[in-house]
């Protein structure tokens, strides 16, 4: 089985475990810290950058979609994701929000779709570790979005051991070599974010 298929297979089933990593209580925000920190970098620079379309790749259940939508400048968002049960979770979620007609929600492979829709901001949160070819996603990413924020995680004896808990293949990253993934595909504006020796980094990068 393909390394995308295995991700599939996992992201299908239940991860309520993953879906409480978004709650606000204070056991929740000591063990996902760095999630937090990503999320609130992201929603930072969807603000500086006055974004007012965001698409998200790999929305998962779309909390941090949603939070565009409330706590910026953002009237509409686009979720893309290859999980139709993320999508359906997203669809409820939403739903009881009150935004989903604010909102487009996608189905598609980050890696096989020709192209992504427009939006002043992309970001990909979470993605990276699973992506198999992050240069070609980035291209995309930036060929319809000014704007990217994405993170990424490094080789370290944590993210190694995370790859058999989920029982699909996780991959890391350092910065230099993300720094030549952007060069490749022509970005030299980017900025690096640290989130701790063992959780990772946040990158901002801009086509302009």
């Amino acid at each position: 089985m393909s390394s995308n298929n295995l991700s599939l297979k996992y992201w299908s089933s239940p991860n309520k475990w993953f879906l409480d990593a978004y709650n606000d209580t204070l056991l929740q925000k000591i063990i996902h810290g760095p999630l937090k920190l990503r999320v609130e970098l992201a929603l930072a620079a969807t603000k500086l950058c006055s974004a007012k379309t965001f698409l998200d790749l790999g929305c998962g259940p779309s909390r941090v979609l949603y939070r565009s939508l409330k706590e910026t400048d953002v009237t509409s968002a686009i979720g893309l994701d290859f999980s139709p049960r993320m999508l359906e979770e997203s669809k409820q979620f939403l739903s009881k929000k009150n935004v989903l007609d604010k909102v487009q929600l996608i189905n598609c492979d980050l890696i096989a779709t020709p192209e992504y829709p427009k939006a002043d901001i992309a970001i990909g949160l979470g993605l990276f570790d699973y992506i198999s070819d992050p240069e070609l996603v980035l291209k995309k990413a930036h060929l319809s979005s000014n704007y990217v924020v994405a993170s990424w995680v490094r080789p370290s004896i944590r993210n190694y051991l995370r790859r058999f808990r989920y029982s699909c293949e996780l991959y890391t990253h350092t910065e230099k070599e993300v720094s030549q993934f952007f060069n490749n595909i022509g970005i030299s504006s980017v900025s690096f974010i640290e989130c701790g020796p063992m959780c990772g980094f946040i990158s901002i990068s801009s086509k302009n």
